[in-house]
């Protein structure tokens, strides 16, 4: 069987997923031992089921994102199911990520970003807090940090090379190691991960994500191609961050308004 298997649900509103242990979104993502699907991965398993259902339906935004349950994968195989709800207008579709009927994350995918009037950070932004940089933390403490925080990363999701850090912001190059290419979940969840290397160095328990205001990609061109990244992170608060993505060509490619994490609750798992 293959480590990824789609099938339209019977009332062709969405479609059912497997997905197998082996495949790298369980298989090299450990929060506190456990095979956890990355929060990213539910927004790209969205966004691929509206290309597959809605192919002429053109996504420039995914807004009110939520995720409200952790997808653990306890055996072989792991099945959820995507449903997706296009308005009346056809401008917006409302997604639901379930598992065994219970709602896991949803939201919003939209042809246009609504409702947004601040500035999005940009690479001029990452150059000013590289300049102004108290410390750079590179590839191997970064990922020793993650892993006594209890979150565990294989060579796909390990793709921050450094990190550049003053005050609450950060700035960091995401570059592919050992050979591994980027796509959409391995690099927006280096992104993620450049949130939490602000905070190392304090003590503190691993942290999963649980909403955002807006994904904005910038270009009408997202499939990712390159090599490497840059990566600029301002954390508004403790729990919320602002995240842009630019391209080797230092242009603005994804930006996340309003990541929200939150300590895991993964560890009742396995009390």
């Amino acid at each position: 069987m293959e480590n990824l298997v789609w099938n339209p649900l019977s009332h062709g509103n969405g479609f059912s997923i497997k997905i197998a242990e082996l495949h790298h979104y369980f298989s090299e993502h450990r929060v506190l031992n456990n095979k956890v699907l990355p929060g990213v991965a539910y927004i790209e398993l969205a966004i691929l089921a509206v290309q597959k259902l809605y192919p002429n339906f053109t996504i420039s935004s995914v807004e009110d994102g939520v995720w409200l349950l952790p997808i653990v994968a306890t055996q072989k195989i792991t099945n959820i199911d995507i449903r997706l709800n296009l308005n009346e207008n056809q401008n917006h579709i409302h997604y639901e990520i379930l598992q065994d009927a219970n709602l896991c994350g949803s939201g919003i995918i939209k042809q246009k970003l609504e409702n947004y009037t601040g500035e999005f950070l940009d690479f001029d932004h990452g150059i000013a807090i590289a300049n102004a940089s108290e410390r750079r933390i590179n590839h191997n403490a970064i990922y020793q940090a993650f892993s006594e925080m209890g979150i565990d990363y294989g060579s796909y999701f390990s793709g921050i090379n450094y990190v550049d850090v003053h005050q609450k912001k950060a700035f960091s190059l995401v570059k592919n190691f050992d050979g591994t290419t980027f796509d959409f979940v391995n690099l927006l969840d280096a992104a993620f991960q450049s949130g939490m290397a602000i905070s190392i160095g304090e003590h503190q328990e691993s942290l999963m994500p649980f909403s955002f205001r807006s994904l904005y990609f910038h270009t009408k061109q997202k499939s990712i191609t390159g090599s490497k990244y840059y990566v600029i992170t301002e954390k508004k608060s403790k729990f919320r961050t602002d995240i842009t993505i630019c391209d080797a060509d230092l242009q603005k490619f994804i930006s996340v308004i309003d990541l929200g994490v939150k300590p895991s609750l993964l560890s009742k798992i396995n009390s």
